[in-house]
């Protein structure tokens, strides 16, 4: 629909003052008025989502907006930015023709002006000026980010490189003490990996050392430490061929012409060729041995550098503590120091050979040469903005060693990982043979590999242990003797205080124990086998964070209507699937966002897995007859706002969940249901009435968890037929990249391709139809039918797929968890 004039009026000042085109002539502006479009966000909607592909540039007309960045196991998030109003965004993504790295989210009711991504990308092409406006903009937010924040870098058993200078440095003693390996030590600086890297009690005992060195900070793994900490002592002591702790430097190639090299970084790749013949003329390559520092923090800068060979680690000094913190290992072709020409600063960060390794350097005034031509500037534009993305996604920290609470929780953003050299065999050799001390080695491993289960079971002579990982069991141990698997189960079964002589019948238990300084609950099953008995252990974390609700999905839609629960005031909202799906998870995040509304919240559960403050939280104990009957009945008197019924398991409980909807009360519920269709034969079987149905239900989600590639080897393949028949067939899409994601293995997966699961989601919300149906007693397949042919409506293998062709898990996964289940598996089946 065409534009009236002060439609137009208004959108050209307000494209104006964003500023990023308040210098565009009047036939651009005219130009992007004509063509925007203007769209309406409710609060908490996605405006995009991370992985998303990028089609737009924003401007934030009026409300306000979040970027959020997550971590890569989707349980930490933060705020990158907070969108004020005329201010725009996106344009990053865009430029560099990527996914989105974070998401948004509208924080009040908002109204956005979109701008398409092709049109964008034209006007900068054509207009130097707002080109360089807008590298401008990015240097000064990469300065802003690099000069508040900063990663810590994973240990790499590579880097180690023994130097009898440790014993001058840092004492023998300091190393069981402090969980601390020295890793190596050059031009003064002292590399050193912890596994509680920013605990205060080290920091101030190496203070009194006064050595005066800088340190280097690394996270390494409880398990890493082990197996390193022996061979080092020993190499303290002069036995440095218990391992192999020296590395040799890495070879660099032969130089060849800067022109030819020049011409494959990426800024430099539209330069005419006789420009390029100056810069190289006034420019010099530059050796930088290993340790060697290339260019200091807080110093001017007077040169563009690039990484012909070898790597470069960026770092940040980190206020008066003896300490810097990684930011990035640059690679060949990779630059630095343009941001600080551009914003005219020093520089904020100090720039090490991390190998030996050759650096073009650039002289200033070249550099500012070529910021006056396009074929320059858009180029950089891109290199900007593909390096702001990589550091949006790096857990922005601020360092404070005076608030150790803080700075412990670090540590759970960077997952760490132990030495593996195998693919799925047994990699670890436990070591303890009392069965106390036994225990708490597995489980240490598991939490460090992230296991929700852990399973002993018994052979004729020997005890298997495996892990569950991102829903696979791994054997991730080598066995142990029967006869110390008696013992160890033996163990278990009296911290959960079940009865150690019995051998011949189930047995469910809990326990609680402090692992690491972490409190750890456990649930426990015992069943007996021909050699022994066999212990599930299901590992409860109760430092868990909740996942906030906007995060919960990779997909808007889903989110919406999440969300829209908050507008009911009472019903039956119902989440369904197997054990293990995440239903629990999808609950808390619902009442993480439900309890910002000052509601009495109480919940039964069995057991209480996350505390959750300002939430009322009662655990079932059925040994004293507090089962979920006897406590809806007492809860119901307790003037609740909303109820949270851990699991729909008989008839008695579902009929108080109903009674509870339909007095005044929002009640969430798990039901064990194969699909959100399913329910309706479910419900029935338990004893719910048509009319119950229709008055009580207010939605459904149907859930489940499929593996995520793994973002640390993520690649490319070349798309099969088989999959562009199956993604045609279900998704009705033509038009396929002939390339698809996937994980090609590596340490931090345990060579697995994939890390960590996200949900997967089918959902309906009641309409008046869907309820008048239900009134005058339709068939409930009827019903199903028409909530499967309703608008809007897909099923889990359709949601699944969508996520594949994003890049986010596999076809093969999908079909791995859904076959036997999705109707169109099923009928794939009976074809073959």
């Amino acid at each position: 629909m065409a534009k009236t004039k002060e439609e137009l009026k208004e959108l050209k000042q307000i494209i104006i003052d964003s500023q990023l085109f308040e210098d565009a002539s009047e036939y651009v502006l005219n130009l992007i008025a004509n063509k925007v479009e203007v769209k309406k966000f409710k609060k908490n909607d996605p405006v995009f989502l991370e992985n998303e592909d990028s089609y737009y540039v924003y401007i934030l007309k009026k409300g306000a907006v979040s970027i959020q960045a997550s971590s890569k196991d989707g349980t930490q998030s933060w705020t990158v930015h907070s969108v004020k109003e005329l201010e725009h965004f996106s344009e990053f993504s865009v430029l560099s023709n990527s996914k989105h790295s974070t998401s948004a989210f509208a924080k009040v009711d908002s109204e956005l002006i979109l701008i398409e991504g092709s049109l964008f990308l034209e006007i900068i092409q054509d207009n130097h000026n707002l080109s360089i406006k807008l590298i401008s903009q990015l240097s000064r937010k990469i300065h802003q980010h690099l000069s508040s924040s900063f990663s810590v870098r994973p240990f790499n058993s590579e880097d180690l490189d023994f130097n009898k200078a440790f014993n001058k440095v840092l004492p023998m003693n300091f190393i069981s003490k402090y969980k601390v390996i020295p890793i190596f030590f050059e031009n003064n600086n002292l590399h050193l990996a912890l596994t509680l890297p920013f605990k205060t009690d080290f920091f101030k005992a190496f203070e009194q050392l006064n050595t005066k060195v800088n340190l280097q900070l690394y996270t390494i793994s409880e398990n890493e430490f082990e197996y390193l900490r022996k061979p080092i002592m020993n190499a303290y002591l002069g036995r440095e061929d218990s391992i192999n702790l020296h590395n040799s430097p890495n070879t660099i190639s032969d130089d060849s012409e800067v022109v030819d090299f020049l011409t494959f970084s990426l800024p430099f790749s539209q330069i005419p060729k006789e420009i390029l013949l100056r810069i190289t003329e006034a420019s010099s390559i530059v050796e930088y041995k290993k340790g060697q520092v290339i260019a200091r923090a807080n110093n001017p800068v007077n040169k563009f550098y690039i990484v012909k060979s070898g790597k470069v680690n960026l770092t940040k000094k980190v206020g008066d503590q003896p300490l810097s913190c990684h930011i990035e290992t640059l690679k060949t072709y990779d630059s630095f120091a343009e941001v600080s020409i551009i914003t005219n600063s020093w520089m904020s960060l100090t720039a090490t050979a991390a190998t030996d390794c050759k650096i073009v350097e650039v002289p200033r005034t070249e550099f500012e040469k070529l910021l006056k031509s396009t074929d320059f500037t858009l180029p950089l534009a891109i290199h900007l903005s593909t390096r702001l993305q990589h550091l949006n996604k790096l857990p922005g920290i601020q360092l404070n060693l005076e608030n150790e609470t803080q700075l412990t929780s670090i540590t759970e953003i960077t997952t760490v990982h132990g030495l593996m050299e195998e693919h799925l065999a047994p990699k670890i050799q436990l070591q303890s043979q009392d069965s106390e001390q036994l225990l708490k080695e597995i489980l240490s491993f598991a939490l460090t590999e992230r296991s929700s289960d852990i399973h002993i079971e018994f052979n004729e002579t020997e005890t298997i242990i495996r892990c569950r990982i991102d829903g696979i069991l791994n054997q991730l141990f080598f066995p142990i003797p029967h006869s110390l698997g008696v013992s160890l189960v033996n163990r278990i079964k009296v911290i959960s205080e079940t009865d150690i002589t019995e051998r011949r019948f189930p047995q469910d238990g809990q326990f609680s124990v402090n692992i690491d300084d972490k409190s750890i609950n456990g649930r426990i099953s015992t069943v007996p086998t021909k050699f022994g008995e066999k212990v599930v252990i299901r590992l409860l974390r109760k430092q868990s964070h909740i996942i906030p609700l906007n995060q919960i999905a990779h997909d808007r839609r889903v989110i919406r209507f999440l969300n829209n629960l908050s507008k009911y005031r009472q019903g039956l909202f119902l989440i369904c699937g197997p054990t293990g799906s995440g239903k629990t998870t999808t609950l808390y995040s619902i009442l993480g966002e439900l309890n910002r509304h000052k509601y009495n919240i109480v919940t039964i559960e069995d057991p209480i897995e996350l505390d959750f403050p300002g939430i009322n939280q009662i655990q079932i104990n059925n040994d004293i007859g507090l089962n979920y009957e006897v406590l809806l009945r007492h809860v119901m008197r307790q003037d609740p706002d909303i109820i949270l019924v851990g699991e729909i398991r008989d008839s008695k409980s579902l009929q108080l969940v109903f009674d509870a909807s339909l007095t005044g009360h929002l009640v969430l519920a798990t039901l064990h249901a194969s699909s959100s269709l399913d329910i309706f034969p479910r419900l029935i079987e338990l004893g719910a009435s048509p009319e119950q149905l229709a008055t009580s239900v207010i939605g459904v989600v149907a859930q489940r968890l499929v593996r995520s590639i793994c973002p640390e080897c993520k690649g490319t393949k070349a798309i099969s037929t088989h999959e562009i028949d199956l993604l045609k067939k279900i998704l009705k899409d033509k038009n396929f990249p002939p390339q698809i994601n996937y994980g090609h293995g590596c340490k931090t997966c345990n060579f697995t391709g994939f890390y960590n699961r996200v949900p997967i989601f089918e959902y309906w919300e009641k309409s008046q139809n869907i309820g008048t149906q239900l009134m005058n007693h339709k068939d409930y397949r009827e019903i199903i039918r028409t909530i499967k042919f309703s608008e809007g409506f897909e099923d889990l293998t359709t949601y699944a797929l969508r996520l594949a062709r994003r890049g986010i898990t596999t076809v093969d996964e999908v079909e791995a968890l859904l076959f036997g289940l999705s109707d169109f598996f099923i009928e794939e089946k009976k074809a073959s």
